[in-house]
């Protein structure tokens, strides 16, 4: 990458993006360390051993994939991109449908800029809840926030639950674009997302372009922003 192409990079996002090319080499020499195994089990017709090479090489291909994803999200000024791994995506979905009742939760991380990374969940204490409405407890929220800024972690993301399965049961409600335009207006840069107890779920950000890369088995993109995680 030349000084011209990561010019625009914060000074975070050019050490990962060392970070990131590094490991791509790594992935690289396993991809093509695993596809001579598979060439020379296919010219052995050691068929079992071909499939089992097979398999571990596609999933060392989805990493490169996800690896360049995130390189080219870096190099892109136009829009966010969020990073986060299936099994924290799975954890959400289940701490926000504990119960029959909705759910909010934050969800902090670390900020390269146009690269936003999800780790960590805060759940919160809530004033009032049902299976259609959750409202959460103004000191909770306050307690939580101050505790990200005492650990130097942003608030990247707002998290709740819906009732229903299905992709549609992820669809915002009046009461959902109400607020996530509120918080537009206060040009907090979070992201909306809206979980099911089935697994699906939903990324939102009004108005604003963003991309989303989820990490690790056992998820599908059903549409833009929406996605069924196996639970």
């Amino acid at each position: 990458m030349t000084d011209r192409q990561n010019s625009h990079l914060p000074v975070s996002s050019g050490g990962f993006w060392v970070e990131l090319t590094l490991s791509q080499k790594l992935v690289q020499e396993q991809e093509d360390l695993l596809h001579r195994k598979f060439l020379a089990a296919l010219k052995s017709w050691d068929r079992r051993e071909a499939k089992f090479v097979f398999d571990a090489l596609q999933e060392w291909n989805k990493l490169d994939e996800f690896i360049t994803l995130a390189k080219n999200s870096l190099s892109q000024p136009d829009g966010v991109t969020y990073v986060l791994d299936v099994v924290f995506l799975r954890n959400l979905v289940r701490h926000l449908t504990r119960t029959p009742n909705e759910a909010i939760a934050y969800v902090s991380g670390y900020d390269l800029g146009q690269c936003k990374a999800l780790t960590h969940i805060w759940g919160l204490q809530l004033d009032q809840q049902s299976p259609v409405y959750a409202l959460a407890n103004p000191r909770a929220t306050v307690d939580a926030l101050i505790e990200m800024l005492e650990n130097a972690v942003p608030l990247l993301a707002m998290a709740h639950s819906h009732p229903g399965s299905g992709t549609f049961a992820t669809s915002p409600s009046s009461t959902d674009l109400a607020y996530f335009g509120r918080v537009k207006a206060t040009r907090a840069d979070v992201l909306g997302i809206i979980v099911t107890r089935g697994g699906n779920v939903r990324f939102v950000k009004q108005g604003v372009p963003f991309k989303v890369l989820v990490q690790g088995k056992g998820i599908q993109e059903l549409e833009k922003h929406v996605y069924k995680v196996s639970l």
